[in-house]
């Protein structure tokens, strides 16, 4: 199991993807408990018992039931905590007569964000069903189609190409709707002349693949040209000259000077891109805000946008791996205009 320093009497941790992380056992409903000197413990609800059988844990499980009488045989005064560690089982704790709290989210977060080998083979079959999904998609685009239909073909798509969950919930967004990042899916219908957003992901190996990628539906305008193609340059620009050493803003940077320079820039209301893995948001990021610096084992995503009110917007999106010869790109899918 992989250990950290936690510099209190015991570690509390009950995060779904830190669980995940640390046991490599997909489970919402436990808690891992780490003591210095002792086999770690993992107290999970007796109904996951029959599933844990047979696997070859290096903890012991225990039933969730007897996690606070423990405790309070225990008798600690201090205890390293999550800092999304729910209310009630803070003043549970609390209870115990506990006195210090300490995050320990910083160091999980040291260790996440340096993807293993397994890791990345993970990430990187997340991301061939996220190809894969994207050329058959394509051919569901056709006139009358409702974004909630296309969502609903989109998701379907990835479970049939293996994906063992949703990254997170796809954005399907048409004409108007693509000039909102986070666009909700509606019942608008597809029309000739509208752009399509699509932004979405699988899970796989318990590991997060996020694409994004805009196409249009009959010609589109000059503007609509000339926004896709600075969308592009900005992004290949990055692409071509992000790598490790460098800060997480001057990274976010490159996109954003050169939307600047092509007086663009107001348009570009998101950072640049964020840390991938168990979760599709996790540290570090390519934003203005982050001095963090990025190192060989980060996977991040690239994906400047372009958004006009009332109009459109545009993004492209690729997943790229920092390793000891440079940046690869997971990302197959075409980023040329493609119009239906």
């Amino acid at each position: 199991m992989k250990t950290f320093d936690y510099f209190t009497d015991a570690c509390f941790i009950c995060d779904a993807s830190n669980l995940f992380y640390l046991s490599g056992y997909e489970n919402a409903d436990a808690v891992f408990l780490l003591e210095k000197n002792s086999v770690p413990s993992y107290y999970t609800d007796a109904r996951y018992f029959e599933e844990i059988k047979g696997k070859a844990f290096d903890f012991c499980v225990n039933d969730i039931k007897d996690l606070f009488p423990y405790l309070q045989s225990k008798r600690f005064s201090s205890i390293s905590v999550e800092k999304n560690l729910p209310l009630d089982k803070y003043l549970e704790l609390k209870k115990l007569g506990i006195e210090e709290f300490r995050f320990i989210d910083e160091e999980i977060s040291a260790l996440r964000k340096i993807k293993s080998s397994s890791e990345i083979s993970a990430m990187e079959k997340a991301q061939s069903i996220t190809d894969r999904t994207f050329g058959k998609i394509l051919n569901e685009i056709r006139e009358g189609i409702t974004e909630r239909q296309l969502a609903s073909a989109l998701e379907g798509t990835l479970f049939a190409e293996g994906a063992e969950a949703l990254a997170f919930s796809s954005i399907v967004a048409f004409g108007e709707n693509t000039a909102k990042p986070h666009a909700h899916r509606t019942d608008i219908k597809l029309e000739k002349g509208m752009a399509v957003t699509m932004d979405f992901g699988a899970k796989f190996g318990g590991y997060c693949s996020d694409m994004t990628r805009t196409v249009f539906f009959g010609k589109p305008s000059d503007k609509i040209r000339y926004v896709y193609e600075s969308v592009l340059s900005a992004q290949n620009l990055a692409l071509q000259n992000i790598k490790v050493g460098m800060s997480g803003r001057e990274c976010d940077e490159l996109a954003r000077g050169y939307f600047r320079e092509k007086k663009l820039d107001k348009y570009f209301i998101h950072s640049l891109g964020h840390g991938i893995g168990i979760d599709c948001h996790e540290n570090p990021s390519f934003s203005p805000k982050c001095e963090e610096i990025i190192t060989i084992g980060n996977v991040l995503s690239v994906e400047p946008g372009l958004y006009f009110e009332g109009e459109f917007g545009i993004r492209i999106e690729d997943v790229i791996y920092f390793d000891e010869n440079g940046t690869k790109n997971l990302t197959k899918s075409p980023k040329n205009m493609i119009i239906i």
